[in-house]
């Protein structure tokens, strides 16, 4: 609860300063007066041995996947598309869709007085879209800190399989309210490459279980340090 309080609290701040900046901002010369469009994308890609899940959303439900007792192999590939325009210096607005799939291997034993091996693994299709800024805290020449704000809705498809044979399947809907942080360097007025963090978050949603009456809401505030949480990307101004 705290948690969600403390990032209500950093998001009304951000958009104030959003509303500021706006406020603040000079009005273009003649020649500079067209809005600057940007397009870009951002990634990234794991393949790690964990005993647990990564990921902003991959905690908030036990499915009784035995993952918190055997190691497992994990992979998981995110991709993130996205268009904007340039308010000012400081403060960039744009909608971006976002893709990600993860896999997960793992072989236990299961029954109590003759335990048999079985292949146990998961596969995750993740898919969201939805609107970010990016608030400039700190551009000085080539380099940028930004914070990023982002109002995004998410569908989840999560499947277990056992030998191959599918025996769960959980489809998920989530609001996701985020403020991450991040580093820019402008290689030229039109070309940047960026590095961002997750940060912080608050999800609300449902899931439920395909083919039962399993299911439930559920809010989650949380922050993100695991690897699957930073993303490198490169955006074009034209």
């Amino acid at each position: 609860m705290i948690q969600k309080w403390i990032l209500s609290i950093v998001l009304i701040f951000s958009y104030s300063f959003l509303y500021s900046q706006l406020e603040l901002t000079e009005p273009a010369e003649e020649e500079d007066a067209g809005i600057k469009v940007f397009i870009g994308a951002s990634t990234d890609f794991l393949s790690v041995r964990s005993n647990t899940r990564f990921g902003l959303w991959s905690s908030r439900r036990n499915t009784g996947a035995p993952f918190d007792r055997f190691n497992r192999s994990s992979s998981s590939f995110s991709i993130l598309p996205y268009v904007g325009i340039r308010l000012s210096e400081n403060v960039d607005l744009g909608i971006a869709y976002n893709h990600r799939g993860e896999s997960s291997r793992a072989t236990i034993e299961e029954g109590e007085v003759d335990p048999v091996e079985i292949n146990f693994s998961t596969k995750s299709s993740l898919n969201g879209i939805g609107f970010f800024s990016r608030i400039s805290v700190y551009n000085e020449n080539k380099f940028n800190v930004f914070l990023r704000p982002a109002l995004k809705y998410y569908f989840e498809d999560y499947k277990e399989f056992r030998d191959s044979r599918q025996d769960l399947q959980i489809k998920d809907r989530f609001i996701f309210l985020n403020l991450g942080v991040g580093l820019s360097y402008a290689f030229s007025e039109q070309i940047r490459a960026h590095a961002r963090f997750s940060g912080i978050s608050y999800v609300n949603g449902r899931w439920r279980e395909v083919g039962t009456d399993i299911g439930e809401s559920y809010s989650e505030a949380g922050r993100n340090y695991s690897r699957s949480g930073i993303y490198l990307g490169v955006d074009w101004t034209f």
